[in-house]
């Protein structure tokens, strides 16, 4: 098995491309990856997963990679709560899974002492319904952070 074929249970032959772009990047996804009936925005949101976990591998060594991770995390949000919708309709006994462009930029917004937006991507994450973080403890940590710094 290749690909995402782990997450459908069988290989399906290619049909055509799905393509993504952010921060000057392109990453395209074989649609047959998937089971025929997935709705484009899944796609989508798995080939910026896929950006995402590997422009931030390479954050340290790639001058351009923390600018294309951000905006392929932006991307990924941009399109959450229509995924949210299209997972529950495929998946209608299965919770949400984790959201790895919310749980990356808030890792990220957090290195960079920009905690109110890590709170305010928590706090959406959460409201969507993505699971395996923990976005209220992330959310109070950095409340407190910003407490802190307030008080200072």
């Amino acid at each position: 098995m290749g690909g995402l074929d782990w997450l459908f249970g069988q290989p399906i032959p290619a049909k055509n491309l799905i393509t993504v772009a952010a921060g000057g990047k392109v990453f395209s996804v074989e649609r047959g990856n998937f089971p025929e009936d997935s709705p484009d925005v899944l796609i989508k949101h798995f080939a910026y997963q896929m950006m995402i976990e590997e422009n931030y591998r390479h954050r340290e060594s790639d001058p351009h990679a923390i600018a294309v991770t951000i905006a392929a995390c932006e991307s990924q949000i941009a399109i959450s709560s229509e995924v949210a919708k299209a997972m529950r309709r495929q998946f209608p006994r299965t919770p949400l899974p984790g959201h790895t462009g919310f749980k990356q930029l808030c890792v990220i917004r957090e290195k960079e002492g920009n905690l109110i937006d890590a709170i305010r991507l928590a706090k959406l994450a959460s409201e969507q319904g993505w699971t395996h973080d923990q976005w209220e403890k992330r959310v109070s940590r950095c409340e407190a952070k910003l407490a802190k710094k307030c008080s200072h």
